[in-house]
């Protein structure tokens, strides 16, 4: 296999190309069609809000179990508590409005995935541009470390149906949202420090 590595702000992300051989072996001992990409998800300390390394690392690992080959979101492999390490299948490519990647199905597909969140109760929080990919014309939402259940919290970022029907651009939903709960992001860091 080859190995490409992303350094990131609370994680560092390591594609792995898979050989057919590989590809084989792997899925006829768990049945998912994994593509012939893994990505390997190590989180860094960075500060001890919410838990901290771990906190992040446990909601990633609970909401990928939950979301466990439901479609949009990646596919937890594996998971490596004592290295803080996910293991998951490949979810394409960041938004890019130059290359136009936006499926054009796009408000169908965020409201297929407001639907299973909502079904699994699940908040992931973090609904930005960065935290959104696509691979064949499929949207996929990943980066759920600051998520929670049955109830959002920070970083608050989180998009309603309301947000789609009120725009026609995903970059406008995305602004919005994010600007939506700047407010809501001070109160809270206020109040931890």
């Amino acid at each position: 296999y080859t190995a490409e590595k992303n350094m990131g702000y609370q994680s560092n992300i390591t594609f792995y190309k898979l050989s057919e051989d590989d590809i084989k072996y792997v899925e006829n001992i768990i049945d998912i069609n994994i593509g012939d990409i893994i990505v390997k998800k190590q989180f860094i300390e960075i500060y001890d809000i919410l838990g901290g390394i771990n906190g992040q690392y446990n909601r990633e690992c609970k909401s990928l179990m939950r979301l466990h080959n439901k479609k949009h979101f990646p596919t937890i492999l594996c998971r490596d508590g004592a290295t803080k390490a996910i293991y998951m299948t490949y979810s394409g490519k960041p938004l890019c409005k130059t290359s136009g990647n936006i499926p054009i199905d796009w408000k169908e597909q965020i409201i297929e995935i407001l639907i299973t969140l909502s079904k699994m109760k699940i908040y992931n929080n973090d609904m930005w541009l960065n935290n959104f990919l696509v691979k064949d014309g499929i949207l996929y939402l990943i980066d759920f470390g600051w998520a929670t259940f049955d109830t959002d919290n920070y970083p608050f970022i989180n998009i309603t149906e309301k947000d789609l029907l009120e725009n026609d651009s995903l970059f406008d939903v995305l602004s919005i949202v994010y600007s939506r709960v700047a407010a809501k992001r001070l109160v809270f860091t206020k109040d931890i420090i």
